[in-house]
């Protein structure tokens, strides 16, 4: 059997999600509108420039990759999207917001700098829309990382819709790539002090130590020695598993189960590197040797009937989880996005309201999870 364990080995994120979240800004002030038997102000006209919304859209969305020592940042309509409308009485309301994101910009330096002082460790900084890099890496690594997650926050902004990301910004997520053992420790140290982690696992420290990777729902920390060899093959992909892994777990306010973390975190990869390469652990060190091709092993698993019911499936705790059970997770995962964009936005907001996997796919895609299933297995085996 084809087997990619050797590079799998180090490439493993700790499940050891913290209940600490960045609070989102607050949305701007509502407009005052007319209502009967008062005398408040009415409603400005309708804007037909901006339909209303005081914001005009970016005609052309382009890349937003702010890299340290860059000289001419992308700006702030580029980040957020959209400008001011010209021609609209909600323009200056918007205008705030695009002033404060203009502010945050000329300031990250500083931001950075703090994090460095409080890390007692210098990076190679950069953002994207929605995250901040610190990496012990070459600015060539680090910019390879960026624009990889440039292209996969592009490609689930055209597939599920910008408002999927709700508030998110740069800051929210964090991902920190460190040299050695000794700034891995120096690194895990801060994490633990910074959130004050707790854990029903009383060796999770230790296991944080010895697999190299650690996670929250707001910050991943990697061992960058740890994610070789062959040299550099294993970053690029830890880094876009971690960040699939945090988004997700952020935009459902830290409710989405794990069968879902883990198929959407798989999913991350293959949308922009064609493959996967990282898994999640708990509790105990799993080595874990996998088929290359994941679609296909889902596939032959369903045809031979040795696929775990999804029942069964959507209880996974990453303890001790064989290779094929990692395999269907993603194939799930990736049958549900494929299948409908606007509905598995809509299932990561219903985990969000506290929803169970049946209830909340059922209320997001309108079918009994049984027949979703039925239609999973007809669909792998197609080898779409």
């Amino acid at each position: 059997m084809p087997s990619i364990g050797f590079r799998l080995v180090w490439s493993v994120l700790l499940l050891a999600l913290a209940a600490h979240a960045g609070e989102a800004e607050p949305d701007p002030a509502p407009v005052p509108m007319l209502e009967i038997g008062r005398r408040d102000e009415a409603p400005p006209a309708p804007c037909e420039t901006c339909r209303s919304s005081g914001r005009m859209p970016l005609k052309t969305f382009k890349p937003y990759v702010l890299m340290e020592g860059d000289d001419d940042p992308p700006g702030p309509e580029q980040m957020l999207g959209w400008s001011p409308c010209p021609d609209c009485a909600l323009g200056p309301k918007q205008q705030a917001a695009f002033e404060a994101e203009m502010k945050r910009q000329l300031e990250r330096r500083k931001d950075y700098d703090a994090f460095e002082r409080r890390m007692k460790l210098a990076f190679v900084d950069f953002e994207t829309r929605h995250a901040s890099g610190h990496f012990q890496a070459s600015a060539a690594e680090a910019r390879e990382v960026a624009f990889l997650l440039d292209r996969l926050d592009a490609e689930l902004r055209a597939h599920l819709g910008a408002e999927f990301f709700g508030e998110l910004g740069p800051r929210d997520l964090r991902l920190l790539v460190v040299e050695n053992e000794k700034a891995y420790l120096q690194g895990l140290g801060y994490v633990r002090d910074a959130l004050n982690h707790q854990s029903d696992d009383p060796n999770w420290y230790d296991l944080a130590k010895s697999a190299g990777a650690f996670g929250t729902r707001n910050m991943t920390l990697m061992r960058r020695d740890l994610l070789v060899p062959p040299a550099g093959a294993g970053l690029p992909h830890m880094a876009v598993f971690a960040w699939a892994r945090m988004l997700i777990r952020h935009l459902g306010d830290g409710k989405t189960p794990r069968w879902f973390e883990e198929g959407f975190a798989s999913l991350g990869e293959n949308l922009v590197l064609g493959s996967q390469q990282c898994y999640s652990i708990a509790y105990e060190f799993n080595k874990v040797d996998f088929e290359p091709d994941w679609n296909k092993a889902a596939a032959e698993a369903v045809r031979q009937n040795k696929a775990k019911p999804w029942k069964v499936l959507f209880e996974a705790d990453m303890i001790s989880m064989p290779p094929l059970d990692y395999q269907c997770l993603f194939s799930i995962v990736r049958y549900l996005y494929k299948r409908d964009g606007a509905a598995f936005a809509k299932l990561v907001t219903q985990f969000r309201i506290g929803k169970t996997a049946p209830q909340a796919l059922e209320q997001a895609f309108g079918v009994p999870p049984e027949k979703l299933e039925l239609d999973w297995k007809v669909w792998v085996k197609s080898g779409r």
